[in-house]
Formats: structure tokens, sequence, C-alpha cells
């Protein structure tokens, strides 16, 4: 469903991990620097897991631990500028919790992808702004823009597809079970109208994941 520029994978574009984390923590700042000093946090304090190892999937994931007023951070960092944007993204979800730990009200610490979603995208985008005003050549500036398109395709579609699917499963969910061939009806209803019905093939059991933070 997309075409990255290859000059992402160029070794002469990778950034190191120590690197990455500190233009995320610089970037971070000029917005909050409450931001900043919770992402300088969590990558000194072990928060992230983000070695590339045989075996190990891409992508990225953020859980948090309510008890301790934790989070992890579970992702597969390869040196790319797009994993520069991802682990700001990870982080943007962390944060979003971090600043729900001292609320009393259980269930106001509980959100909707579609919030969640706007946390990290956020944070996501101070990051993706701020390379793109650095880059020193069109190549790298043209690369850097390609990737910030396809994360907005992403949220206006994929994220919207979630959202679609979720509020049809509350409203059916109020008169009783709703069985797994249902589920993927709507998932697949959902995925149809947010797409256009402009892809190949849908996936029925997407909804397994709608509720993981990405």
């Amino acid at each position: 469903m997309g075409a990255p520029l290859p000059l992402d994978n160029n070794s002469k574009n990778h950034i190191p991990y120590e690197e990455a984390c500190e233009l995320i923590v610089k970037h971070f700042k000029r917005f909050s620097p409450q931001m900043a000093d919770f992402a300088e946090m969590a990558l000194r304090d072990g928060w992230v897991e983000a070695e590339n190892r045989a075996g190990k999937r891409p992508g990225g994931f953020c859980t948090s631990f309510p008890l301790n007023q934790e989070s992890r951070i579970f992702m597969t960092y390869d040196g790319s500028m797009s994993n520069v944007a991802t682990l700001a993204h990870e982080l943007g979800h962390a944060y979003h919790s971090w600043c729900l730990k001292d609320n009393e009200v259980q269930s106001q610490k509980q959100y909707p992808m579609s919030i969640a979603e706007t946390a990290s995208t956020f944070a996501e985008m101070i990051v993706a702004d701020a390379l793109v005003g650095e880059a020193d050549s069109d190549d790298v500036k043209q690369m850097l823009i390609e990737n910030k398109l396809s994360r907005s395709l992403a949220f206006f579609m994929n994220i919207h597809s979630r959202f679609l699917f979720e509020t049809r499963f509350y409203e059916e969910r109020k008169n009783g079970i709703v069985p797994t061939e249902r589920l993927n009806e709507l998932m697949v209803e959902a995925q149809k109208e947010a797409y256009g019905e402009k892809v190949s093939s849908y996936d029925p059991y997407f909804w397994r994941l709608s509720y993981i933070s990405t």
C-alpha cells in the first residue's frame, strides 16, 4: 500500500540511536520543556527497548503500567529517519500517559484510539517538521516530506477505519456479545469506507490490533 523513496535506507542518512534521542529531546524542548524533560527521563531510565536484532519485528509499540506510573516502548530502531519519527511517536504515547498519571479517576485515564493517536502523531510531527527544516539537501527534504505524507495517509485512513470500527462495535455490543464473524464484517466495512475501496485487499482480523498503541 506504500512505495517509499529508497533514499531513507541510504547508509549516508543513517542516524545512530543516541543521536536520534538527542534530536527528539531538542525538538520537543522547543515546544515544551516539560515534554523534553519527560523524554530525556524515559530514554535515560531504560523505558525504551529499541535493539535491532535478528528475529525481531519492525515497528513500534507503547504500553503503560498505571500502578508504577511508567510506560515501556518496544521498537526496532534501524537508523532510518522514519524510525526517528517512530521513536518520537511512541514517546508521544508515553508522555500522554504520563500527563494522566495523577488523575485519581481511573476511567478518565482511558481513551479511544483516535485520541491516543492524536497525541502520538502530534509528537511525531514536532520532530518531522523540524527535520524538514534542517534538511541539508533537496533529496533529503523530499524523502522527509514523503515520509510525512505517508504517515498522514495512515492517520486519515488507517486510524479512521479503526474509529469507524470501534464506534460501530460499541453500538452493537449494547445488544449483547458480538461474534467473531460479525467483528470481521465490521472491520472490512470500516476499511472499505476509510480507504474508499481503493486497496486490493482487506484484513478482516485487523480488529485484533485495534486496541494496541502503535
